[in-house]
């Protein structure tokens, strides 16, 4: 029995040691998501303030609409899936672990159930984030027809805009 709860905790181990690198390659990529977002965003403000400078504009309303999208999807970013959450410990802390009363064999017998709800908060808390970096993922492809519907609103609704020309 020894050498399946050796073979099952070192299994159970690596297991983990997985799980974390999965949330830190997750965290370099919303970082990266939060780059190109931040990036766009600023860009379209860029154009957005420079070409309504001297008039309304169907091409200005439609980078200030990009903009403001853009932000919006990174402040999203920002606040669900990068927020700082708990990651489960590989390892139980010494107070839990020492346990006179029991046996060393009952012992790690628990301990390998509470590794195993360890990896299940870690296989849990790593899909949520990626369901969300997909999902903002797609909502900033999206962002394109924010930019095109807030031109058409310009172009179709009476606002007194100037023409695409100036």
């Amino acid at each position: 029995m020894s050498d399946v709860l050796d073979w099952a905790e070192k299994a159970a181990v690596e297991n983990l040691k997985g799980r974390r690198e999965n949330a830190e390659a997750l965290a370099k990529e919303c970082m990266t998501t939060l780059t190109v977002l931040l990036a766009g965003g600023t860009g379209a403000l860029a154009f957005a303030a420079n070409s309504l400078q001297t008039a309304v504009s169907w091409y200005g309303v439609g980078a200030a609409a990009f903009s403001v999208y853009l932000f919006a999807v990174a402040t999203v970013l920002v606040w669900k899936p990068m927020r700082i959450s708990e990651l489960p410990a590989l390892y139980n802390e010494p107070k839990h672990l020492y346990q006179p009363d029991f046996q060393l064999q009952q012992l790690r017998e628990i301990e390998l159930n509470n590794m195993q709800a360890r990896i299940d908060a870690a296989v849990a808390r790593n899909l949520s984030v990626g369901t969300l970096l997909n999902r903002i993922r797609l909502a900033a492809i999206a962002s394109p027809l924010i930019a095109v519907a807030a031109a058409a609103c310009c172009v179709v609704l009476p606002f007194g805009l100037a023409p695409a020309g100036g």
